[in-house]
């Protein structure tokens, strides 16, 4: 087992003040606050606005760099006020230890020696991690020199190390996006539909909870939403009746209400949700009837509850989709996200049928969706839809071809 000193292993650990703000921090193996990387937390990541869940993966990587150092007896304080970081090969060593998949690491030490985990991360995750440890070097490089005389000779050469970290550090990696996804087929929608229905033989889920998970999983299918939004929505976003039925997703950082460990958060500007007549339905008979079923149905404000009464958790639909993968014909990878994708080929579809221009397509996707409007996601979340369109204008293309050349 790695020595990780007498203060390792660092971990990243999230508090919830009063407020309701979440706030990540440092902890040594004792729990005690990491005084550097809090204040960096305090001073740069809660003043650049990010999302908890973003905040949190850069104090991972951060951690990671202190049981890095902490490993190889690396006073990395030491290092950093004397303007003495890495030599080159610690620099590679780094690299490599940053792309480490720490969970499968953790399986190893405890004693798992399944031979299909994954050893590394994807490039992605690398290169994210690799950028996070070097913001927080150069923020903590910079305070030194400006703590420095002006005339300090080191100052100059200090500069210099600061343009150049990231380069070192994070290098040139490449990122490949995979341009594969796509939503449901026709045939998999249908499947899907038919097995959050309630009573449908292929419903997976307990009698007790179809209603509300077939509400829930509607605003998935019909609504394009992202995870963690359904799971937001309180009931007095939701409007069953009057002359604008519909419901709307609200930002909803840091709110008081919520006591969930993990917050599901909205990462997209608050939107609307306009209704189909089947999701309508499905919360009608969801909020009228089954919901008050619930322990603490009329005290909790949340849309959504579990069987015990408390906001239904990230935790809860994910091992929903555990359940819908046993589903006959369903990806064995499905996931909420795979809706969110279906969700914008049927509008691409909607849109060619009733022939209205890309520019108007693209500003009601992006006003659903909650994007911002010149945002170009719709590119990448209607991949089915874009590959039968271009299918069919190639078809079009070789006929004309091969009819020239006929001729």
């Amino acid at each position: 087992m790695l020595d990780l000193g007498r203060n390792g292993p660092f971990t990243t650990k999230t508090v919830r003040f009063e407020s309701g703000e979440r706030f990540v921090m440092a902890v040594d193996s004792d729990g005690v606050p990491v005084d550097w990387p809090v204040v960096y937390a305090s001073v740069s990541l809660r003043g650049r606005g990010l999302m908890l869940s973003t905040m949190r993966k850069e104090m991972d990587a951060i951690c990671l760099l202190l049981n890095w150092c902490a490993v190889r007896r690396i006073s990395l304080e030491q290092r950093i006020e004397s303007l003495n970081l890495f030599s080159l090969p610690e620099i590679e060593a780094l690299r490599i230890a940053f792309r480490a998949d720490l969970r499968t690491a953790r399986k190893r030490a405890n004693g798992d020696k399944t031979k299909d985990l994954p050893e590394i991360v994807g490039n992605g995750h690398w290169r994210n991690r690799l950028q996070a440890c070097a913001d927080y070097l150069v923020w903590r490089v910079n305070d030194v020199i400006l703590r420095l005389d002006i005339r300090d000779p080191r100052r100059f050469e200090a500069r210099l190390m600061v343009d150049k970290l990231h380069e070192w550090i994070v290098g040139d990696i490449p990122i490949y996006e995979n341009d594969l996804l796509e939503g449901l087929n026709e045939e998999q929608r249908e499947i899907l539909v038919r097995a959050i229905t309630v009573g449908d033989p292929s419903n997976p889920f307990k009698p007790r909870n179809q209603v509300r998970n077939e509400a829930l999983w509607l605003l998935y299918i019909d609504g394009g939403l992202r995870r963690s939004e359904p799971l937001v929505i309180k009931t007095r976003d939701v409007r069953l009746g009057g002359n604008d039925p519909g419901l709307t997703v609200h930002r909803n950082a840091d709110d008081p209400k919520d006591t969930r460990a993990q917050q599901p958060v909205t990462k997209t500007k608050a939107h609307p949700v306009e209704f189909t007549d089947r999701l309508h339905d499905a919360l009608d008979a969801y909020i009228v009837g089954d919901r008050r079923t619930y322990e603490n149905a009329k005290t909790s404000p949340f849309l959504f509850l579990s069987q015990q009464g408390k906001p239904l958790s990230i935790g809860a639909v994910d091992a929903m989709c555990l359940e819908l993968r046993k589903v006959p014909g369903l990806p064995a990878d499905f996931s909420t996200h795979v809706n969110r994708r279906t969700w914008n080929d049927k509008l691409g579809e909607a849109a060619e049928e009733i022939k209205i221009a890309p520019e108007v397509e693209k500003q009601v996707r992006n006003h659903a969706m909650g994007w911002t409007r010149q945002s170009d996601q719709g590119a990448r979340y209607g991949r089915r839809h874009i590959r039968k369109r271009a299918a069919m204008i190639l078809g079009v293309m070789q006929d004309k071809l091969t009819k020239g050349e006929a001729e």
